[in-house]
């Protein structure tokens, strides 16, 4: 299981031998740790750590699924939580298991909240994510965004914008397009034969002559060779589902009767706010399937994804919107930052989220703690029934 961290968990590792001695014999000697894999089932028990705390012997029923070699990592919950990475060396033939100890880890904050293990009673649906990830280094346009670029490109007054092309950005670009991409900054040349117009007075637009820095020369020919009497390039700003902006593509308008002035900047800008507002809604998608919630704590969960098309998607993600079930009760909608993810490659995709924003209608937070605690109670009536 490969284990990706969108936020990572803040640990401080021991480094010194006697401190990791001191560790495994205070508090982790003869105490349950859990493998950190789905489904967090296979458990060990530490019996015996060498002086130098190099090496440690386990028990654990589940000792046949153990594989001299195996990189391992395990954890458990106490004040703090406390992670231990280590490596099969060696399987007894009574099943006491050799590990080598690589690095044990303690959190530096404690946890705050306890996880309920889920029997059933919730799951989640209605995942509100994005169809394709679109970010600034695309070498393909995809198809939703080429139908709106070619949309759009219809909408320019031909009388207006005599040339005009809607495109993602590539490298055989000339260096200007570079600098619009990096910028987010338009540039305007009114009149490709006036130096003046390569000096805008605006400083929000790009200036060819300070921030491109080419042979002005060398481009008034090409232009003049071209019969370009102006030109305007307009970045797309793209603002993805984690609020952050970049420029995706550009809209490039070039005249050879017409001057093109500043006015027209805000002309074009405002299409490509349309044409943004465009791929944003073709670009979102609503999953009524359900998926189990594995634990569950005031501030986050963990859910299993297993649809083919969300565990390419989700990994590119920072945050998702989703509903919240428990058995019987009308549905939670929040809004989930992905903290880690845990890639199971033949099954599930585990995903731990932590719920940034719930309903703030009246008694709707009372409610979500009402569930949850109705939810421990029920577990831990469970537990004491089967011992």
């Amino acid at each position: 299981m490969e284990i990706i961290g969108s936020i990572q968990r803040a640990i401080d590792y021991v480094a010194e031998a006697s401190q990791k001695l001191h560790v495994i014999n205070k508090y982790l000697m003869d105490k349950e740790l859990t493998l950190r894999e789905y489904p967090f089932e296979t458990k060990i028990k530490i019996l015996k750590v060498n002086a130098d705390a190099t090496q440690f012997a386990a028990g654990s029923i589940d000792h046949e699924k153990f594989v001299v070699g195996q990189q391992l990592s395990f954890y458990t919950l106490l004040a703090k939580y406390i992670q231990i990475n280590c490596k099969v060396t060696k399987i007894k033939e009574d099943g006491v298991i050799l590990f080598q100890l690589e690095s044990l880890g303690i959190a530096k904050s404690n946890r705050s909240e306890k996880r309920i293990l889920n029997d059933g009673t919730m799951h989640v649906s209605n995942l509100v994510t994005v169809k394709t990830v679109i970010d600034a280094n695309m070498f393909q346009i995809p198809t939703l965004v080429k139908v709106a670029f070619d949309e759009f490109k219809n909408r320019f007054d031909k009388s207006k914008f005599e040339f005009v092309k809607i495109d993602i950005f590539k490298s055989t670009l000339p260096r200007r397009f570079g600098i619009v991409k990096k910028t987010g900054k338009a540039l305007l040349i009114e009149d490709t034969q006036e130096n003046d117009s390569y000096k805008p007075k605006n400083p929000n637009l790009l200036s060819y002559e300070n921030d491109i820095d080419e042979d002005i020369e060398v481009d008034k020919k090409e232009f003049r060779e071209d019969g370009i009497l102006s030109e305007i390039i307009v970045p797309i700003l793209y603002e993805d589902k984690s609020k952050q902006k970049f420029a995706m593509g550009y809209i490039w308008v070039q005249n050879k009767e017409n001057k093109l002035q500043e006015e027209h900047i805000g002309e074009i800008e405002e299409i490509a706010g349309k044409l943004i507002q465009r791929i944003h809604e073709s670009n979102t998608m609503t999953v009524e399937q359900k998926f189990p919630v594995i634990d569950a704590s005031q501030s986050g969960i963990q859910i299993a994804v297993e649809d083919d098309d969300l565990k390419k998607i989700l990994p590119k993600q920072k945050q998702i919107v989703l509903d919240i079930y428990f058995k019987m009760q009308p549905p939670f909608t929040v809004v989930g930052d992905i903290r880690w993810i845990a890639q199971k490659t033949d099954q599930k995709m585990l995903l731990g989220l932590n719920l940034n924003a719930k309903s703030d209608m009246p008694g709707e937070r009372a409610r979500y703690t009402h569930n949850l605690d109705t939810l421990r109670r029920m577990v831990e009536s469970e537990k004491i029934a089967k011992s």
